[in-house]
């Protein structure tokens, strides 16, 4: 069950919430984007640094590592000064070189933490604690201390509820606590389903909610670790039961792919594949009915500027002049050229070595000529996907721009463009359905809601030649092991 004013949030949402409230809102930047600025920071710091033979050999990695360590001491009391440590000086001269930082989920926090005494009146009354506070790190103890003198009533969530004496359920709750193990009897309260495939799993529990009656199935909840319930959510349609709409979040959907592949078409030597990767893609960034004949060219001969492919522009050619004459015929030869001019543009290949990399400005060229693919395509839809392409593309160009470097090599550009994909994105047409029966990824989320009645534990088996436990508890945390709730799958 839900709650009117009220949120269920990790940190950084805390510190969302608190900046709005305050008026300290403001554009949040990719981790991409503040490693690119940090590495040009670590640059300009200069030789000497105990950093530089790691620099020298993967500036990429180098930086992301040791802006996790800043991000880490900033958490940890550090203002940017040096104290007589060598390794942390180092990092204070990096403080101070080259352009601003962009701010991190740390420095939000402390940000808050100087600007909370002085700016009275937030609409957060009280926070209650998932966890126990004494084990969070310092920086939100000092956060939570200061919103407590602020007025904010902080507690501590209680936890749920033991199972029944003598239940299998709690007999495990004892175990897993570290008491003494029992035997359990059968009593239903906690039962293990073992399945060599993921598809047998998702049968089984699916036939287990189709057979409930609707009240017992009230209330129940299916835990997902992997956050994905697809294949579930096939089962349970095939039975009429509404979808749980749970989807993990990938970097391999199909629109998401234009950008890596917009990149890996301009290095020498061409390769044919992936050109044709970009061509065949679902949504390509060319009509689909032009892509299929560029495809079929590349097939018949795997290269550009033969016989093939100037036949095939020369058709795509002539159709563009039909379709146009039709519905501009004034404007018809200047608008066709328009569009082949920027078709061909996707199929300029082979044009920078990889050692030398790309130039600054025709590597931000390719990623806004993706962004702006991204917001055509879209067409004020919101595609969650195809405006996600647009954000990471934009913070390509804003990394790349941040490196303040005359040309990007492919390695790098490479790191920037995975570590900007790498949050992916979830599967837009996989959406929940009305009903009972609800998902979620962490036991956290039941033990702070409380909802749960029956709680479904689902793990799929990794290969179908080990067969694992779908409701086994282990590594779940201490919170999900003591909920007072039958694990029945």
């Amino acid at each position: 069950m839900g709650a009117i004013d009220a949120a269920v949030e990790g940190p950084a949402g805390l510190v969302s919430t608190l900046e709005a409230q305050l008026g300290l809102l403001g554009p949040v930047a990719s981790r991409a984007v503040r490693i690119a600025s940090y590495l040009a920071k670590l640059r300009a710091a200069g030789d000497g640094r105990f950093w530089v033979a790691s620099f020298e050999k993967d500036p990429w990695s180098t930086a992301s590592t040791l802006l996790q360590w800043r991000d880490d001491l900033i958490a940890a009391g550090w203002h940017g000064k040096p104290v007589g440590a060598r390794r942390i000086d180092d990092l204070a001269a990096a403080e101070d070189a080259g352009t601003t930082l962009p701010l991190g989920l740390a420095d939000r926090a402390v940000r808050l933490l100087n600007a909370l005494p002085s700016r009275p009146g937030l609409r957060v009354k009280r926070l209650t604690l998932a966890e126990p506070r004494a084990l969070l790190p310092p920086l939100w103890r000092r956060l939570l201390d200061t919103l407590e003198a602020g007025g904010v009533s902080v507690d501590q969530h209680d936890g749920c509820v033991a199972a029944a004496e003598g239940s299998d359920l709690g007999k495990v709750q004892r175990a897993l606590s570290g008491e003494e193990r029992e035997r359990l009897t059968g009593d239903g309260t906690f039962v293990v389903v073992k399945a060599d495939t993921e598809l047998m799993a998702a049968e089984v529990i699916a036939d287990w909610l189709a057979v409930s009656p609707a009240d017992e199935r009230a209330g129940t909840v299916v835990l997902a670790p992997d956050g994905d319930t697809a294949l579930l959510d096939h089962a349970l349609r095939a039975r009429g039961l509404p979808a749980l709409g749970l989807s993990a979040a990938s970097p391999w959907r199909g629109a998401l792919q234009v950008l890596p592949l917009a990149f890996a078409v301009a290095w020498q030597p061409f390769d044919p594949r992936v050109l044709l990767n970009l061509l065949m893609l679902h949504r390509p960034p060319i009509s689909r009915w032009a892509a299929r004949r560029l495809t079929r060219a590349l097939s018949k001969e795997p290269g550009i500027g033969g016989a093939a492919w100037l036949d095939a522009w020369a058709g795509i050619e002539a159709r563009l002049i039909e379709m146009y004459a039709e519905i501009e015929p004034k404007d018809a030869r200047k608008k066709v050229d328009a569009v082949l001019a920027e078709w061909r543009t996707w199929t300029d290949v082979g044009r920078f070595d990889r050692s030398l990399g790309i130039p600054t400005v025709e590597a931000q060229a390719i990623a806004g000529r993706v962004a702006a693919w991204a917001m055509r395509a879209d067409a004020g839809r919101n595609d969650r996907l195809l405006l996600a392409v647009a954000a990471a593309a934009g913070a390509v160009v804003d990394a790349i721009n941040r490196l303040e470097q005359e040309a990007v090599p492919a390695l790098l550009l490479e790191r920037i463009v995975s570590q900007v994909l790498s949050e992916g994105v979830v599967n837009p047409d996989h959406v929940s359905e009305a009903g009972s029966v609800r998902a979620v990824r962490s036991p956290r989320s039941v033990v702070v809601s409380g909802f749960a009645r029956d709680l479904v534990g689902v793990r799929w088996p990794r290969r179908a030649s080990l067969a694992r436990p779908l409701g086994s508890s282990r590594g779940r945390g201490p919170r999900g092991r003591r909920c007072g709730v039958r694990v029945v799958g």
